[in-house]
């Protein structure tokens, strides 16, 4: 057994040491690419980073209903960025992380990168080195790294870590996209933005997380609702979900069968009653209100309600077509296949 496989059977063992928690994202996962899940969950190898659609939606969420979080999950390049092979090398140095952000100190570092890259490797030393401004091939090489521009990005990376890049052009846009949100008075009084209304009785809660056990799915499960809204004057649960999409309004519906949408808001269903029993909270009476708030590619905005018949379909869906089938996945700790593939000849 070679090094790599010996820290693939550790890890492995480390994942089956307690039940996994099951989310929207992993349970898409399973179903479409288990080698993938594999890879994030078993092997811990997630990227960290997100793709830009993603980016923008949770920005969106963010300057709609935590503004004040922006500065904890996002961070604004008021300046501009290197490109092409000095975008590279800086981000290399960032990449070593010996903790500083002076470029200045890692002159050997850059110099074996840009032999590595064959990168001005036609500088060479001047031809008298008695002149007062004699210059190495080295030191041209190194003057052409250590130029303000890239030094600002350095420190940047640095400042950065852990949080989300986006632009002025980005932030804008987003920004522009919330307050259109904002500005719908229904929405605006269903998300309960800002004290959109008395608050008497009513409890406010945005990007709650939450996870437990499910009776109905019999596995442990989480995710983070964006607003969820409890009236116990009127006895309602709202759960509102905010979509960006890159469709119109009228193709709602079949993204939320391409995406899974249904899948998601079952598992909400079911995270709000786990909320209820571990705050101890009587849930008899209140009735559930699940709501898509999508934003389309030509912002406009509206509020998808999904009816009580529909929630119940669509728990039945998910904990057949999906849940069963990632339970078997986990328990026969084979991800080679998508299930189908796995339980079925498939013939065409």
């Amino acid at each position: 057994m070679n090094e790599i496989t010996t820290i693939a059977t550790a890890l492995e063992d480390e994942f089956y040491s307690k039940e996994f928690t099951y989310s929207y994202s992993s349970l898409n996962k399973l179903l479409y690419d288990p080698q993938l899940f594999f890879k994030w969950y078993v092997l811990k190898q997630k990227e960290d980073k997100l793709d830009q659609h993603l980016i923008d939606g949770k920005l969106v969420h963010c300057l709609l209903l935590e503004k004040h979080n922006f500065e904890n999950n996002f961070i604004l390049v008021d300046f501009k960025v290197p490109s092409g092979n000095n975008k590279k090398i800086v981000e290399y140095i960032w990449k070593l992380n010996k903790g500083s952000d002076n470029l200045d100190i890692y002159e050997s570092e850059i110099i074996q990168w840009l032999i590595w890259n064959d990168l001005h490797q036609k500088l060479k030393d001047d031809k008298d080195p008695k002149a007062s401004d004699y210059k190495t091939g080295d030191q041209k090489r190194i003057k052409k790294i250590l130029t303000d521009e890239n030094k600002k990005y350095l420190k940047f990376l640095y400042k950065s870590e852990g949080k989300n890049i986006v632009d002025k052009d980005t932030y804008d846009k987003c920004l522009e996209t919330a307050n259109k949100v904002k500005s719908d008075k229904d929405i605006y009084k269903l998300l309960k933005l800002d004290g959109a209304e008395d608050f008497e009785n009513i409890d406010v809660h945005n990007e709650l997380k939450i996870e437990g056990y499910s009776d109905y799915f019999e596995c442990n499960i989480k995710g983070i609702i964006d607003n969820l809204v409890i009236d116990y004057k009127n006895e309602y649960v709202y759960i509102n979900d905010v979509k960006t999409s890159g469709k119109t309004l009228l193709e709602f519906e079949d993204t939320v069968e391409y995406y899974k949408y249904w899948v998601q808001m079952a598992i909400y269903d079911e995270l709000v009653k786990i909320y209820f029993k571990n705050k101890s909270l009587n849930f008899n009476k209140l009735k559930i209100i699940p709501t898509f708030i999508v934003i389309d590619k030509y912002q406009n905005v509206y509020p998808f309600e999904v009816c009580g018949s529909s929630i119940e379909k669509w728990k039945h869906k998910t904990k057949v077509n999906v849940i069963d089938k990632a339970k078997y996945h986990y328990n026969e700790k084979n991800y080679s296949l998508p299930y189908e593939f796995l339980k079925n000849k498939i013939m065409l």
